[in-house]
Formats: C-alpha cells, sequence, structure tokens
C-alpha cells in the first residue's frame, strides 16, 4: 500500500470572499465593535464554559465579523440579538459536534427536551439550563419587535431541528450540498434582522424557500415568483437583498471553524 503522507501543517486559500461578491455584495455593520462586547457578557453570564473555553470558543468563532458581514443592515439593538443567537447557535451545535456529551446523544436529547418544554410557555421563567436559558432570552427579543408570523417560524424551525433524526452519511452529503444553512439559522433570524413585515400567507407557503433556493444555486433571482401586491412584494425584495448578505458568509462558517 502506499505510504499515507501527514496532513499539512497550514494551507492557504483564495480570498473567498471576493469571488463571492461577483454576485454577492459584501458589507460590514459599523456597529459591531460596541454590540460585541455587550453580548460577550450576555454570553458569560450563562456559564455555559469556563473561562479558557469561552475565550477560545470567542476567538476561533469570530462571531462578530459573522454578524457583521451577515446583517449589514441591521440596526444596533437587532444585530445584538443576531449576535446572541450565533453565541447560542454554534454553542448548543457543539454539543453534540465536539462538546462533552458528543459521545452521549441520550444527554444531549434531554437538553433539547428542556428547550422543547420552555416553549410550552415562553413567556414563564428561564429555565435553569443554560442553552434553554438564551433560548428563552432570544424569543423575548425577538417577540419584542418582530412580526408574529416571524417568531412563530422561529419557533417552528427549532422545534423541527431538535426533532430531526440523524440522517445517514449519505443523506448528510445530499443535505449539505445544496444548502447554505439549515433553516432555524437562516430564515427566522434574517427577517427578524430587519423587522421585515411579511404576512402569514405568504410566509407560510412556499414562497420564501424558492427564493432561498435561488440564492443557494448561486442566481440572482430579481422576479420574484409571483406577486403579492407592491406593499408585500417590497418586503419580500428586503428579504432577498438581506439574503443574499447573509449567504456566502454561512456557506463558508460551515466549511472552515474560524
Amino acid at each position: 500500500m502506499p505510504e499515507l503522507r501527514a496532513f499539512p501543517s497550514s494551507f492557504l486559500l483564495k480570498n473567498i470572499c471576493s469571488i463571492t461578491s461577483r454576485g454577492f455584495e459584501l458589507k460590514s455593520n459599523p456597529d459591531v465593535s460596541q454590540v460585541d462586547q455587550a453580548v460577550r457578557q450576555w454570553f458569560k453570564k450563562f456559564n455555559v464554559y469556563d473561562e479558557a473555553r469561552r475565550l477560545e470558543f470567542l476567538t476561533l468563532g469570530r462571531f462578530d465579523l459573522f454578524a457583521a458581514l451577515s446583517f449589514p443592515e441591521a440596526d444596533a439593538k437587532h444585530l445584538e440579538t443576531c449576535l446572541a443567537f450565533f453565541f447560542w447557535a454554534f454553542s448548543t451545535d457543539d454539543l453534540s459536534d465536539e462538546g462533552e456529551l458528543m459521545t452521549r446523544p441520550d444527554d444531549v436529547q434531554a437538553g433539547h427536551n428542556i428547550s422543547m418544554k420552555m416553549l410550552e410557555n415562553p413567556d414563564g421563567p428561564a429555565p435553569k439550563y443554560p442553552y434553554a436559558a438564551m433560548l428563552h432570552d432570544l424569543l423575548q427579543r425577538i417577540k419584542a419587535t418582530a412580526t408574529p408570523g416571524t417568531y412563530a417560524r422561529f419557533i417552528r424551525a427549532f422545534e423541527a431541528w431538535s426533532q430531526s433524526k440523524l440522517p445517514s452519511v449519505s443523506e448528510f452529503i445530499l443535505m449539505k450540498e445544496p444548502r447554505l444553512a439549515p433553516p432555524w439559522l437562516r430564515v427566522p433570524m434574517v427577517e427578524y434582522s430587519l423587522d421585515i413585515k411579511i404576512p402569514d400567507y405568504v410566509g407560510n407557503r412556499c414562497i420564501l424557500q424558492m427564493i432561498d433556493d435561488r440564492v443557494s444555486e448561486l442566481h440572482r433571482a430579481e422576479v420574484l415568483p409571483t406577486s403579492f401586491g407592491a406593499e408585500v412584494d417590497a418586503e419580500l425584495a428586503k428579504y432577498h437583498k438581506a439574503l443574499e448578505y447573509f449567504s456566502p458568509l454561512t456557506s463558508l462558517k460551515r466549511i472552515f471553524r474560524g
């Protein structure tokens, strides 16, 4: 058998953002520095990690840059929630990917069950389980300014993710290939970031999914699949533009850790 060569200690990539910018505008949110400090303190109070692990998580993740480029037109209040969402989402996802529970799926599910139970009364007291407590806080923030439809879509997306089953390797490859990110990471937060007012009769149909699919395929879908009137079409156009900002960064974040 041929001798296997060791992996290189490092490798260089082309400037991927310069490539994606041909189809997706690149823009950064100027409020990210002040927001980042506030959200770091927010994350710290939940005691998810010890000091060293928390510093590693935040340094390697570069979630401040991720949020600044993903939500460039959000105001400071909404950007703060979006960045807090990233802290919660990626720390929750790491439980099974690389955390202490990665070999204990039953314990991971037990934690999700606590969050699911909290959804029965999201306006009640915050749970003691830190990941559910972060979710509780996020729900209050989103509900304060988002439309009821956006809020409901966020909850439904989280429920679907929490109850999803582990796919086979072949199924997993097909799932990862065409999608930018799972719906719980994409649709509701893009809507929330600009308080886009998409009525339920549009948001609960396949229209948002169709726009997501076109952007996922790197196509410029300037013409919407159908028209819902000038006011709603304008909101859908805002959603489409916001998704274009968000999409390239999500793809990179999923492929590379930092």
